[in-house]
């Protein structure tokens, strides 16, 4: 999934996340449903924001490497890791909220 379509996802949760006009009508499945969609949208953008400095950090420690450095090879090689289970947490999160998106269509 890329940047574009992870805007389009959040952008597609904040309008579900609205509350309704009259709230005193909103059966509590429908609040908790409401409330999970904010935790998965708060998340997507959370995880966003540390990929971004993870890959600002990568670039960072490619320099370290062309300088010669192999502390920034083996730094680089722990950030890699954490760099690509972050991705995975995150193409997670991404097909939870889709699922429930999905389910919500139905």
């Amino acid at each position: 999934m890329n940047d574009n379509e992870l805007d389009d996802l959040v952008r597609r949760l904040h309008r579900l996340t609205v509350a309704p006009k009259f709230p005193e009508y909103e059966h509590p499945t429908d609040r908790m449903r409401r409330e999970q969609i904010v935790e998965c949208r708060d998340a997507i953008t959370a995880l966003r924001a540390e990929v971004a400095a993870l890959r600002k950090w990568n670039a960072d420690m490619v320099a370290k490497v062309a300088e010669g450095s192999l502390d920034g090879y083996r730094e680089l090689g722990a950030k890699c890791a954490a760099l690509e289970a972050e991705r995975d947490a995150l193409r997670r999160v991404v097909a939870a909220a889709d699922a429930m998106l999905e389910n919500m269509h139905e």
